[in-house]
């Protein structure tokens, strides 16, 4: 339902969504990297967090549109083909 909500709020907008296939300890120890990182710009989550937060994933259903992550060439690629905006490395 709160997807619903979302697309409906950003209907007049360009959104793609993007998926990345990746496990969650492989996910997590991404995220304890930057949490490491001395990074202004980077959100420290805790263990806790991270999975409250991962919980709240949901598979795309039939009728939504999304791209599966691989690499970022393929992503620029892919986001280009929408015509949304001219994306480069």
């Amino acid at each position: 339902m709160e997807r619903k909500n979302i697309k409906e709020r950003f209907k007049n907008y360009n959104v793609i969504f993007v998926y990345t296939n990746t496990a969650d300890n492989i996910r997590w120890e991404r995220v304890e990297r930057r949490n490491n990182e001395d990074c202004i710009n980077n959100y420290n989550f805790d263990k806790e967090t991270f999975d409250f937060l991962s919980n709240f994933f949901e598979e795309f259903s039939d009728d939504e549109e999304y791209i599966i992550f691989e690499n970022m060439k393929k992503l620029i690629v892919k986001i280009n083909k929408k015509g949304i905006r001219n994306y480069k490395e």
